[in-house]
């Protein structure tokens, strides 16, 4: 079933961590105006073929917890915004690792760099990312992937 972010992403405390922030039904072009260069940015969403987008933090410094989910068109858009993400976010210092078979996602990529680290997800049409320090972002990413199998 295909649903708005809004409805689908974690919600409440995660990780043992209150809340404490996010927006929901975030559009291309509210996403491409938070980008250094917009006009790229614009094209690139509108490639992908952007719906919407939820986002959520929990914490603080450390241990904090992000969470970006998007949904998009097509799988094959979604693909892209995929690697196009892991690209820009897991580099070094960030050293790449496997992902858990056990997520269960079509797509993953994961990162870390001491206590931080980063994990790209895509499941269908969704594409998820985590950005988190002192948490367990497998841990996040697979009660999101419930919440996407639902």
């Amino acid at each position: 079933m295909i649903a708005a972010p809004a409805t689908l992403i974690l919600d409440g405390s995660q990780a043992g961590l209150a809340p404490s922030g996010g927006q929901d039904h975030l559009d291309l072009a509210e996403a491409a105006s938070l980008e250094q260069n917009q006009p790229l940015a614009l094209t690139r969403y509108r490639s992908w073929g952007w719906v919407d987008e939820a986002t959520r933090t929990w914490g603080g410094r450390s241990p904090s917890l992000d969470e970006r989910l998007l949904l998009l068109t097509r799988a094959e858009g979604a693909r892209q915004a995929f690697s196009d993400l892991a690209g820009q976010w897991l580099v070094p210092p960030m050293k790449r690792t496997s992902c858990p078979a056990a997520l269960r996602l079509d797509d993953c990529a994961v990162g870390s760099s001491g206590s931080h680290a980063i994990l790209v997800g895509r499941l269908g049409v969704y594409v998820v990312r985590f950005d988190a320090d002192g948490v367990d972002v497998d841990t996040e990413a697979a009660l999101q992937v419930e919440q996407l199998s639902a």
